[in-house]
């Protein structure tokens, strides 16, 4: 009896569990049909964002992909997605991030040690490891543009394959910002070996895109690096179509041929805020935006004409209502606020009477007549700016004739110094230095203000060598008021980032250093 009461409690139990593990079976079967579908649907965080083609329109085309020896902000912008560096900047300004150095550690003022990431390679196969490392910095280092933001390198000494010391030959509170710069890639050593001056056009890094082709003047191809040593992009391909031409890039994208257009100007803001196809992001930028001065030349060497040209233009009246107030006054000088607030503001201001007087004491109380120089869409604006700067020049006697010139064409010719006045905006980075050494340091290739001063470069060349914040801010306070005083160029406005993206166009960020960040963006 008892014993068949056992087996029938048994019976019962198996049943019970049969009962139990059907249940989990059938949920189980469910869940398993439903991330199917969720899958097959792209629904799944890893799976929607998979794939896609993001066309973005910009205003001028890149001009090279060697970093070291870059010609514009349009390069950086384009080579942050085919290679990295070994630290990042975050979008605060504030922390800094590793890429290919997972630590760093400074011994002294002259030494800094980087422990390096481990199981990278470069799109053409190379290993990266501190080989890599060394041939590129000392290259940066030497490099004629990449000279300016790593000239403190001294020597990169290998440790072991994953560990470098970097030795400076001056003590730089420069160094470690603007080694989050793009200027301090890591390039492929294979390849720069095998291509030689032709690199410039056939990059390989460890970025988190490739570029697949490159069509002058028409399109710039990247697609996503398969074998990326962080998460991979979710874009299949970024395509990047120059477009000097403000309207046709504006209509470009209302018409669907653009997910993504930059420089969005500011009377087509309210339409893409109420269309819902559209939407709209604005980002600072460390951007200043300026009317330059050939300072060699024969009229603009006297300080007076510029200083008259400078208190000849109506800055806010170009903001308010050529920049629809989506911009701020450069009455800072030419360093950014988020860099540097002086208090007082530095800044000329507009004085059309101050600027008569002026030109009478140089001689023209006549009048003069001065050639000015222009991109078109490479800046929000540039061309109009200069249309109307043209305009408030006239009522003070100046007659100023305007040359648009593409993008590229440009840079050249302003290297040559052929130029009178010119229109030009350049970012900042963290510290001032490489700014002020590029644009007005004697020595440097960019000095397209063409002002050589003894004076200006002993200052420049001491601070870079400071390490006390007051003593930095100072220093660089001293060099913004000298150029600002001099009028060697008459800054305008702070620049702010514009885009407008479609309605599905998920994710899409930029960086205040003007680099855009496609690492999670993605296309419903």
């Amino acid at each position: 009896m008892i014993k068949d009461k056992i087996e029938i409690l048994k019976l019962n139990n198996i049943k019970g569990v049969d009962k139990t593990m059907k249940k989990k079976f059938k949920i189980f079967c469910f869940l398993l049909v439903f991330l199917v579908l969720m899958s097959f649907y792209g629904y799944t965080d890893n799976e929607k964002a998979l794939g896609g083609i993001l066309r973005i329109g910009i205003g001028a085309d890149v001009t090279t992909f060697d970093m070291h020896f870059y010609r514009s902000g349009v390069d950086l912008m384009l080579g942050e997605l085919v290679f990295d560096r070994l630290v990042a900047i975050d979008k605060s300004m504030q922390n800094y991030i590793p890429q290919l150095a997972t630590s760093w550690e400074k011994k002294d003022d002259l030494t800094w040690i980087f422990n390096l990431r481990k199981d990278v390679k470069f799109t053409d196969g190379t290993s990266f490891n501190a080989e890599a490392v060394k041939i590129n910095l000392e290259r940066a280092s030497e490099a004629i543009r990449g000279k300016r933001y790593h000239g403190m390198i001294s020597t990169v000494n290998i440790l072991d394959d994953y560990k470098v010391e970097i030795k400076l030959n001056r003590p730089s509170g420069a160094f470690f910002p603007n080694l989050a710069c793009v200027t301090a890639s890591i390039f492929s050593p294979r390849a720069l070996e095998k291509y030689g001056d032709e690199f410039f056009k056939n990059p390989v890094g460890t970025g988190m895109f490739k570029l697949e082709e490159w069509n002058p003047s028409q399109s710039i191809v990247f697609t996503r690096n398969e074998d990326y040593w962080g998460p991979p992009a979710r874009l299949e391909k970024v395509i990047f179509v120059p477009i000097p031409n403000e309207a046709s890039r504006v209509m470009a994208f209302k018409s669907g041929d653009l997910d993504v257009i930059e420089n969005l100007p500011g009377y087509e803001v309210p339409s893409i805020e109420e269309d819902p196809n559209f939407k709209l992001i604005i980002i600072p930028q460390l951007r200043t935006f300026w009317v330059g001065f050939n300072c060699g030349d024969a009229i603009l060497k006297d300080p007076r004409v510029r200083r008259a040209i400078a208190h000849a233009i109506d800055r806010e009246a170009i903001i308010k209502y050529t920049m629809e107030n989506l911009v701020s006054e450069a009455k800072f000088g030419l360093l950014p606020p988020e860099i540097m607030k002086t208090d007082p503001p530095l800044s000329l201001n507009y004085d059309p009477e101050l600027s008569k007087k002026l030109l009478a004491e140089a001689g023209y109380e006549d009048g003069l007549k001065l050639q000015f120089w222009t991109p078109e869409g490479r800046y929000i604006k540039d061309l109009e700016i200069a249309q109307v700067v043209q305009g408030q020049l006239k009522n003070v006697g100046i007659d100023v004739s305007i040359t648009v010139m593409e993008w590229s064409s440009y840079l050249a010719a302003l290297t040559r110094l052929e130029q009178q006045m010119f229109i030009l905006g350049w970012a900042m980075l963290k510290c001032p230095d490489s700014f002020f050494r590029a644009c007005f340091h004697s020595e440097d290739t960019s000095n397209w203000a063409n002002y050589r001063s003894k004076e200006l470069d002993k200052m420049i060349n001491k601070a870079i060598k400071l390490s006390d914040e007051e003593e930095i801010n100072q220093a660089y306070y001293e060099i913004n008021k000298v150029i600002i005083e001099n009028a060697v160029v008459f800054p305008i406005y702070y620049t702010t980032m514009i885009y407008g993206l479609r309605s599905n166009i998920r994710e899409f960020s930029a960086h205040p250093m003007e680099q855009l960040d496609l690492s999670k963006t993605w296309i419903e």
